[in-house]
């Protein structure tokens, strides 16, 4: 059960750090969806383009399947969510680099 939280919790996570980097920006903006955050960042970082399509239209899914009661299992799945914690860190490297 633990486990399914920690899922929900990573993925609320990602979309804030996405709202922090954009508080970062000059030129910051009051965007509602993960997508347009992301996409609002992509000209800010270099390898946005490698990286960047996986928060964009990846994450927003599961987070909606997730948040609509859609449980297809990953939730459950540990691995599912070491890949999340890798997913949050990778993006705390991302606004350091900002």
């Amino acid at each position: 059960m633990r486990w399914i939280s920690f899922y929900g919790l990573a993925l609320s996570q990602i979309e804030g750090l996405f709202s922090e980097m954009i508080q970062l920006l000059p030129k910051n903006e009051k965007l509602r969806s993960l997508p347009n955050k992301v996409n609002h960042l992509r000209s800010f970082y270099i390898l946005s383009d490698l990286y960047f399509d996986y928060f964009e239209y990846s994450v927003p899914e599961l987070r909606n399947q997730f948040m609509h009661g859609v449980l297809d299992g990953k939730e459950k799945n540990h691995l599912n969510c070491y890949d999340l914690l890798l997913d949050i860190h990778f993006l705390l490297k991302v606004i350091e680099k900002l």
